[in-house]
């Protein structure tokens, strides 16, 4: 009896570990499954904060690239704002014109400045500066008469700018050689 009853303890005793091991191996299931899980929630938000990440510095390249436009657009605008650019609408053109005619050539000038205009002619002519703000021409050189050579600066307005050359002479032509800078 004393031998069964050693017997029955042992069984207890075994059952008992078993029963310990069993919970024990729960619990170390359980807390395992519990870290898999928020390591995975982590990773997962990483992955999340990379990409925005890679959505932030993509944002900012393009913000950097159109600030670095406006920036040269306002060098852009100050410059035209304080007539540092000029652009040749004419370069040394030759024409002929006959005797009591005209010759009238348009430029397109997008911004506030003015032109220059130098000339010479094998005879006296005119020269009138006009715009389609006016719908006229304002300006005549010389103011009054005509001359065979000379040099002046009109002030014009965005838009259309017409230059109109005279030759007053009735029968003779004459041959004339003129640059426009435009200076804006």
């Amino acid at each position: 009896m004393a031998e069964e009853e050693v017997k029955r303890r042992e069984k207890k005793a075994l059952f008992a570990l078993f029963a310990v091991v069993a919970v024990l191996a729960l619990l170390l299931g359980y807390t395992y499954y519990s870290y898999y899980e928020a390591n995975q929630a982590l990773k997962s938000q990483v992955a999340t904060l990379i990409n925005q990440l890679n959505a932030l510095e993509t944002e900012e390249r393009s913000l950097r690239e159109q600030i670095s436009s406006l920036l040269s657009q306002i060098t852009s605008l100050e410059s035209i704002g304080s007539l540092k650019n000029s652009t040749i609408l004419e370069g040394g053109k030759r024409i002929s014109i006959s005797g009591g005619g005209s010759a009238e050539f348009d430029y397109e000038t997008p911004y506030v400045g003015y032109i220059k205009i130098t000339f010479s002619a094998s005879d006296d002519i005119v020269f009138w500066v006009g715009s389609n703000f006016t719908n006229s021409f304002y300006s005549r050189y010389p103011q009054s008469g005509a001359s065979s050579a000379g040099s002046f600066i009109v002030p014009v307005l965005p838009g259309k700018t017409m230059v109109r050359i005279d030759h007053p002479a009735p029968v003779v032509g004459a041959s004339v050689t003129f640059t426009i800078e435009y200076v804006y």
